[in-house]
């Protein structure tokens, strides 16, 4: 992935390593946060690099960087699309809703988001996607929202995979995935007109009327499609390996 590593006492960063994702085909965005790498890197094939808002607090690769709603996090360039995964490394430092990945602006509809929330109990989040769009039924506002009860634990990383289709606006569906116990939540939703927010995805914030948690982002990889279960787990599989192997983390 090229960034600087240390193995069996041999300094590797001299040498021009690439990296290639394990599952390519569609993918707009990918990048691994901390250390030295750079923070708006994207290392797709072709991909558009992101913007750094603000000053997110870079720890160790193990630790990715610390981000800050509103004021401190990744605007990318990547656009809302009608099929689109997303595989991400996060979590919340506190007992507020933190975002992983979201276009949420304030404006209604709302858009794509992935976020932990508060279940009530300490130091421990359900994992939320929620899309919103017109409902063909009334006329009204409203969303297709999925969540994992109890998935995600303050200051530990925790590896997900979100999926939207929204190609046909009346079978509207979102996925949830915890990848490390292989749990599922879908939900579906009837739609004339799609959600949508600001221009591109942000990592680790959004822009709500209200301010919310710090986000620790460790990895975010986003792809214009839907990934099948297959190649999700080999992404997973990927980027599982990275973390145990060579930062001693098990996501």
């Amino acid at each position: 992935m090229g960034q600087r590593q240390i193995i069996k006492g041999v300094n590797g960063s001299p040498i021009a390593i690439g990296y290639s994702a394990a599952v390519p085909l569609g993918l707009q965005f990918i990048n691994y946060y901390g250390g030295t790498m750079p923070q708006g890197r994207n290392m797709a094939p072709d991909g558009v690099a992101a913007r750094v808002v603000g000053s997110p607090v870079v720890g160790t690769m193990a630790e990715g960087v610390l981000c800050k709603s509103h004021t401190a996090y990744i605007q990318s360039q990547v656009q809302q699309a009608s099929r689109m995964t997303v595989l991400g490394v996060f979590c919340p430092t506190s007992d507020l809703r933190a975002y992983a990945i979201s276009n949420a602006n304030g404006a209604r509809p709302i858009g794509l988001s992935v976020y932990s929330e508060p279940s009530g109990t300490t130091g421990v989040h359900n994992l939320r996607i929620q899309f919103g769009g017109v409902l063909s039924a009334g006329g009204g506002n409203g969303n297709a929202s999925a969540a994992i009860a109890n998935a995600i634990t303050n200051n530990v990383p925790f590896a997900f995979a979100a999926l939207l289709d929204y190609s046909t606006l009346t079978a509207t569906k979102v996925t949830i995935k915890d990848l490390k116990k292989a749990v599922t939540q879908s939900a579906t939703a009837s739609f004339s007109a799609a959600g949508s927010g600001s221009t591109g995805m942000m990592f680790g914030s959004e822009l709500e009327s209200v301010v919310y948690g710090d986000t620790r982002l460790l990895e975010m990889a986003v792809w214009s499609r839907i990934l099948t279960d297959d190649e999700i787990a080999a992404q997973y599989l990927q980027i599982k390996n990275y973390y145990q192997e060579i930062h001693g983390i098990n996501i």
